[in-house]
């Protein structure tokens, strides 16, 4: 019989995730079963530095949206090579 680790709590997720990312992590909050984590990410040394929200219920997957740059700055009249497509609200997907 399969055996199914129980899933971390939302609180347990934050509390890693300020373990591991201390210094990237401007805001994270955990309300109404829901972790909204505000984090800059830097996808390679030659990109920019952007600030995404998080949001992660259990159970779903977790949604990321770009907070700044509000829109993608494009190198060499190309994007970067980190997106990948557009969410279903329009936003890029990093």
């Amino acid at each position: 019989m399969a055996r199914f680790n129980k899933p971390i709590t939302l609180a347990q997720q934050e509390i890693n995730l300020r373990k591991v990312y201390p210094n990237l992590i401007d805001k994270i909050s955990v309300s109404r079963n829901e972790l909204s984590c505000v984090m800059r990410l830097q996808p390679t040394a030659e990109s920019r530095e952007y600030k995404v929200n998080i949001r992660f219920k259990i159970g779903s997957w977790p949604k990321v949206k770009l907070v700044d740059p509000k829109e993608i700055v494009l190198v060499d009249g190309k994007k970067p090579h980190h997106l990948y497509g557009r969410s279903v609200d329009g936003g890029e997907r990093l």
